[in-house]
């Protein structure tokens, strides 16, 4: 079996596996369907038929071809394919041993990234190329040689390149360059090797790097002005420069010409699916006033745009307040990603919700603002998306849809959320300022410290860190829901479809990424991929899915979010609670009795609609149901009854479940502090059939 099948059955398996441990009920109807004719099913028949083709189609693209061995090391460099350009580079030399810039590649990559054999091997060609009576060929090998010492003791050896006899051959100067600590000396060598049309991209860039050190603006601005030496100059480069000098306009075009230059329809085409599928499953939320998707597109390309504001705000702490980072200092770097990257971003992200909120009188309830924020997020999450897809060549695309992209929503959310607690559940001794500014600092400090675990690659505690962040967004959605001002107990979510639908949509970013490296890089490369990424990938998912299905409304209701929240999700009771049990409330039900009860089969069948959860006489798992029509037993007329499942614990989900059936007298004894149970008229247990 090749990994193509495994790959089909892991995934066959991992949803099957979803639907038996989520979808339960659904296996319970299936007496009354074919299996083919039941709806979830055949979104499992449509969603393999993707996956199958997917993979069909990568397999039969087969590995990337190339015409010749320059072309493969061109698509390597370009799209950051070690292998590939080491493959290519040892092809050429092979043909000819003279092919200088091959040489250089070759040296570049193969200490750290090639084997031991590759490296060995190349060695031996270069002591070979030393002895020959030649004179390009041991200046060559002798120049190759010194730069493998480099790599491995940061010295050039002297003894080598002395030896060299052609010295404006293409990389002696620069090499030499970099070895000198003096750097007068080093800017020489460097100057020299622009002088012979040597390596000019590395000498440049050096050059600008000395000057930046001397603070030497003049000559900096000679190079930057130097049409043909400037476009070796990277836009970071220039785009400094331009700050400093106060260049508006050349500032402007470096910011938003590193966006053009990544820009393909592609990448553009692959961000905004993501930011769509995202946008519409925190849309599926809103249940009581769905907003319009014009009025989100607003903002989310406004959210766009304001991404670009990001540049002159962290410049301006860079290259001004002279704060950058150091990747050494443990507490500056912490501090520079807090302030520079999490409170300038999340200011960027702020600004089109905080205009929509003054200007966009439909955003009326408390979830609108954790939707909107969200909007502006996924805004700003499309134009980052769009540099790290070509960056990366396209092998970032399911875990920047599943890890940075949520965060920046979350993230943004928090300062909603602040929002929210000022319009709708506002403390008197707490001001608007101070909620506000906490909310700022918070969502800062939460995006600060994600992007310093990343950096220091601190990829477990990163983990935990972002899963605690996602119970606590689902916490907020929860609350924002409870506290509705447009409340309505017949409109309830649709928990079990959003989370598969959630599982589709992710599934298929992952097979999107499989599919287009498979054509970059062929279907192998492709396959061990999605190997790499399977299982961790396939847990995230999961987590998302079932967190998010896992909110339940319960009118009124606000859940403080504090160190404890998080426990009992990290328990194993408490994932057990988070798998498998599902607050009923917006349960349709249908209540009926046996024949051989005449007294109430003369009043029954009838069906009602759970409201809310009860605690009767220090008892709970009473619930509150209202029925679709009034119902008279015993001359009580009344449009609400309470009831509880016989078995304890049982849910109602279940067919056929005997209940307790209360009748209430009056309606006002649900009002009183403490309710019990002689309070209400017992009728007698009777059976519900769940209609959802």
């Amino acid at each position: 079996m090749n990994q193509s099948s495994i790959l089909i059955l892991i995934f066959i398996g991992y949803l099957l596996t979803f639907i038996l441990s989520h979808y339960r009920v659904a296996f319970k109807k299936l007496g009354a369907k074919r299996f083919w004719k039941f709806k979830t099913f055949s979104d499992l028949i449509v969603v393999f038929a993707f996956v199958l083709g997917f993979i069909f189609l990568v397999q039969i693209k087969g590995e990337k071809q190339f015409d010749s061995p320059q072309e493969m090391v061109s698509f390597g460099v370009d799209n950051s394919s070690v292998q590939l350009v080491l493959k290519g580079c040892k092809t050429i030399l092979d043909e000819n041993k003279f092919q200088l810039d091959y040489h250089y590649l070759l040296v570049k990559n193969i200490y750290y990234h090639g084997s031991n054999n590759q490296l060995n091997d190349y060695i031996s060609m270069l002591q070979s190329m030393v002895k020959d009576s030649s004179f390009i060929s041991k200046d060559i090998g002798y120049l190759m040689l010194s730069y493998l010492d480099f790599y491995s003791t940061y010295e050039y050896n002297f003894n080598y390149l002395n030896e060299i006899s052609d010295q404006s051959m293409k990389y002696y100067s620069y090499l030499y360059g970099l070895k000198e600590n003096d750097d007068q000396k080093a800017i020489y060598h460097f100057n020299k090797e622009i002088e012979n049309n040597g390596f000019l991209e590395g000498s440049v860039n050096k050059l600008y790097a000395l000057f930046y050190k001397k603070s030497d603006n003049i000559k900096i601005a000679e190079l930057v002005e130097n049409g043909s030496l400037s476009c070796f100059l990277s836009r970071s480069k220039k785009k400094e420069f331009f700050f400093k000098n106060g260049s508006i306009f050349n500032y402007l075009k470096q910011i938003f010409g590193r966006t053009i230059d990544q820009f393909t329809f592609l990448s553009g085409l692959t961000a905004f699916f993501i930011s769509l599928l995202w946008m519409n499953f925190l849309r599926r939320f809103d249940i009581y006033e769905t907003e319009k998707w014009n009025n989100l597109f607003i903002v989310f390309f406004s959210g766009s745009i304001a991404s670009f504001l990001v540049y002159p705000i962290s410049d301006f702490f860079e290259y001004v307040l002279l704060f950058s980072y150091s990747n050494e200092d443990v507490l500056n770097d912490f501090i520079y990603c807090t302030i520079v990257i999490g409170a300038v971003e999340e200011f960027t992200k702020l600004l089109p919700f905080v205009i929509a909120l003054r200007i966009f009188k439909f955003i009326n309830e408390p979830y609108d603002y954790i939707l909107y924020a969200s909007a502006s997020a996924l805004g700003f999450a499309f134009m980052e998306n769009i540099l790290y897809f070509n960056e990366y060549q396209f092998r970032v695309i399911f875990i920047r849809t599943v890890f940075a992209v949520v965060g920046h929503i979350f993230w943004t959310s928090i300062i909603a959320y602040g929002f929210i607690k000022i319009n709708f559940k506002r403390k008197k001794s707490y001001s608007s300022v101070l909620i506000i500014t906490g909310s700022f600092a918070v969502a800062s400090l939460g995006h600060g410290a994600y992007d310093f675990l990343l950096f220091y690659n601190l990829v477990s505690l990163n983990s935990i860190f972002f899963f605690m962040s996602l119970i606590a967004f689902m916490f907020m959605i929860n609350n924002s829901l409870n506290i509705s001002n447009f409340y309505n107990y017949k409109i309830s979510l649709r928990r079990e479809k959003m989370a598969f639908q959630l599982i589709i949509g992710l599934i298929g970013v992952y097979m999107l990424q499989y599919f287009i490296i498979g054509f970059n890089y062929g279907g192998k490369y492709a396959t061990a991929m999605a190997f790499d990424n399977m299982l961790y990938g396939l847990m995230i998912v999961t987590f998302l899915a079932i967190l998010f299905s896992s909110i339940t409304i319960n009118r009124g209701e606000w859940k403080a979010i504090s160190v404890f929240s998080f426990i009992p999700y990290f328990t194993f009771n408490g994932l057990k609670t988070f798998f498998y049990t599902k607050n009923p409330r917006g349960l349709t039900l249908r209540f009926f009795t046996t024949k051989t009860n005449p007294f109430l089969s003369a009043h029954l069948p009838v069906v009602g609609v759970v409201i809310k959860e009860l605690t009767i006489s220090n008892q709970k798992g009473w619930y509150l149901v209202e029925f679709t029509k009034p119902i008279t037993v015993r001359n009580y007329l009344s449009l609400q009854a309470i009831i509880r499942p016989v078995k304890e614990n049982t849910s109602l989900r279940k067919n056929k479940i005997k209940v307790d059936f209360l009748m209430i007298p009056d309606g006002s004894l649900l009002n009183k502090s403490e309710v019990v149970k002689q309070d209400f008229f017992a009728i007698d247990r009777v059976y519900t059939i769940c209609l959802n």
